[in-house]
């Protein structure tokens, strides 16, 4: 959410749809570069207009965030507030003109966690810990010191929780797997911010959660992230263009039934599978009973034959124009069995044509 805004109203109606099929985690991400979306009484200049880069003026109040996590509670569903730190912490910096790891940052940040670990109702406070170079390397296990003498269990991304051996550890990066003896959520490769919807579900389908059939102590399951990374003018579009209620679902089905393939041999091309298409029959059962006033971009693909190309290189030149872009495209009847499609990708945008 810190990267973009999506109302209270909008996140409930979330939480509603989500909680049917038992999606019971809510990981809210409040902190960011371009915002920082919690109130706070311990530095108020955080959610000041002239310190936030993205829809301005935009943020959570603390009683917003009481009635979220009460909301949640009676759907069985659990909130887990991020205060990302010592990186993607840009709005921290603009708001108090501290680093997060200098002297005054450090006893800030120790007093904006307290104050979290207050309004927040939950076991759980995730301290972020991701992408950032560390120059002082008593942060985190100060950090999670501070969490837990107010009573919750640290969550951290890597690699900054391989700082406190005690933190759940969060993974991202695809290279590492869950080690032994330590419990982990599982996010590799579960980024839902690629406006591929088609190719995102059959990815998160095919997944193991955390490499391995059934959950435990130390494999606790799986949280994909819609981290909007590009702005879209409203939360329709977070939503079409992450394809977020279908591959919601998909997440869902691997979650609660296990089963997929280990995370490096993961693809996104199903041919002849017979779980994926009768898995698919029920989506789209969904789609038009449950969803129906709602964007659910996803079509039958598990009778299209896909050819992936190679991309097409524009040397730069982005008026550049390359087939099947010149073609007259009918995409009618795309979920006919049989239709056969090329698809490339040129500057992030998607283009398809028949074969």
């Amino acid at each position: 959410m810190g990267r973009s805004f999506i109302s209270i109203e909008t996140l409930k109606r979330h939480i509603d749809r989500l909680s049917h099929y038992k999606i019971n985690t809510f990981h809210w991400h409040l902190t960011e570069d371009l915002a920082w979306r919690l109130q706070s009484d311990v530095v108020p200049r955080l959610t000041d207009s002239s310190v936030t880069v993205r829809f301005p003026g935009q943020y959570y109040t603390k009683q917003q965030a009481r009635d979220l996590v009460d909301y949640c509670k009676q759907r069985h569903v659990l909130l887990i507030p991020e205060i990302d730190m010592p990186g993607h912490s840009a709005a921290f910096r603009r708001a108090t003109g501290y680093d997060m790891q200098s002297s005054e940052g450090k006893a800030l940040v120790k007093q904006l966690l307290r104050e979290v670990c207050d309004l927040f109702d939950v076991p759980y406070l995730h301290i972020g810990t991701d992408e950032v170079a560390f120059n002082d390397s008593l942060f985190v296990p100060e950090m999670a010191t501070v969490v837990r003498d107010c009573g919750k269990e640290v969550i951290g991304w890597l690699p900054g929780a391989r700082l406190d051996k005690k933190m759940i550890r969060q993974l991202w990066m695809s290279t590492v797997k869950p080690a032994a003896g330590q419990p982990v959520i599982d996010s590799r490769n579960l980024y839902l911010n690629h406006f591929s919807t088609l190719a995102d579900l059959i990815s998160v389908y095919q997944r193991t959660i955390c490499d391995t059939t059934w959950g435990s102590s130390e494999r606790l399951g799986a949280i994909a992230c819609v981290w909007n990374d590009r702005k879209q003018p409203n939360e329709t579009e977070i939503e079409r263009l992450n394809g977020f209620y279908p591959i919601m679902l998909a997440v869902a089905e691997r979650s609660w039934r296990g089963g997929g393939l280990p995370e490096t041999e993961a693809g996104t091309v199903i041919q002849n599978q017979p779980d994926f298409a009768e898995f698919e029959d029920r989506l789209l059962t969904h789609k038009r009973q449950y969803f129906n006033s709602l964007e659910f971009p996803y079509v039958r693909q598990s009778t299209i034959n896909w050819r992936i190309s190679e991309p097409l290189a524009n040397q730069g030149k982005l008026e550049a124009v390359f087939p099947p872009e010149t073609e007259n495209l009918d995409l009618q009847g795309i979920e006919a069995t049989g239709v056969q499609f090329i698809c490339v990708t040129f500057g992030g945008q998607l283009s398809c044509g028949r074969t």
